[in-house]
């Protein structure tokens, strides 16, 4: 199984973000493009999205915790096995 990090924005100056809200908890399932977390820099609201579907493996960071841009929030594990609910009888 292969994992893919989801990591606050990298931006060209460092910047911090405060993590204002986690979308997921430790085994949902996601789907690629899902929102994850909600960081504030500044005035301004990031929205992070799965790069990927699978499952969350694991979250580093909660709500309040303070990132540097580009670290690590959490990890999404893809499984090569189809879920109950991702089968179409019409596809």
């Amino acid at each position: 199984m292969q994992s893919v990090p989801v990591c606050a924005p990298a931006l060209p100056t460092p910047r911090q973000f405060v993590v204002k809200a986690l979308h997921v908890r430790e085994g949902a399932w996601l789907s690629a493009g899902q929102p994850v977390a909600t960081l504030i820099s500044g005035t301004e609201e990031h929205t992070v999205m799965a790069p990927q579907a699978g499952c969350i493996a694991g979250l580093h960071h909660q709500p309040e915790d303070i990132l540097l841009s580009g670290a690590v929030i959490g990890w999404i594990q893809q499984n090569n096995f189809i879920r109950a609910d991702d089968f179409d009888p019409d596809a």
